[in-house]
């Protein structure tokens, strides 16, 4: 059974978004802690 073609870039988009907004949220943490580190 061959896979599915119209599903495949669905995925994959999904993947990316997953992706970018678990690079945003790291970010933000690392602003704060780079914030808290600084103020201290």
């Amino acid at each position: 059974m061959p896979p599915n073609i119209e599903y495949v870039p669905q995925v994959i988009q999904f993947k990316e978004r997953e992706y970018r907004t678990d690079r945003k949220r790291l970010v933000k943490v690392l602003l704060h802690y780079n914030a808290g580190l600084s103020a201290s």
